[in-house]
């Protein structure tokens, strides 16, 4: 199971590296939507390891950016994916993907949640 998370981010310079270093040890690859960042959001992704790209021309908000993550960076033509949305100024427990992934694998879809260990405020 190849597992990406997508991050929608406006103006998180000072919670992105944290989320994303969390979401590195789980997933195979981190991909940052940075939305009108007037901060270093996008360079501070970068960082931390995710691959960042901002918004062109986004009138749709989050769900703006999501699509345009989905359209333009995820790879559909790979098997076995699934798709990890996270808030940037989020930071999801150490054990996360591996319980999604044994939920997934015996199809019981409907337990899945978020659990987070904190909700971040504006840390360098």
């Amino acid at each position: 199971m190849y597992v990406t998370a997508i991050v929608p981010a406006h103006n998180e310079a000072g919670n992105i590296k944290r989320a994303v270093r969390a979401l590195k040890k789980q997933v195979d690859k981190v991909i940052v939507v940075c939305d009108r960042c007037d901060d270093d959001t996008y360079q501070r992704a970068q960082q931390a390891g995710a691959r960042a790209f901002e918004t062109v021309q986004n009138e749709g908000r989050k769900a703006g950016a999501l699509n345009q993550a989905l359209e333009n960076y995820v790879d559909w033509q790979r098997p076995d994916q699934y798709l990890f949305i996270c808030d940037a100024d989020t930071v999801i427990t150490e054990d996360w993907i591996e319980h999604a992934k044994r939920v997934i694998a015996q199809g019981d879809y409907m337990r899945l949640a978020p659990s987070f260990t904190e909700r971040l405020t504006a840390i360098s």
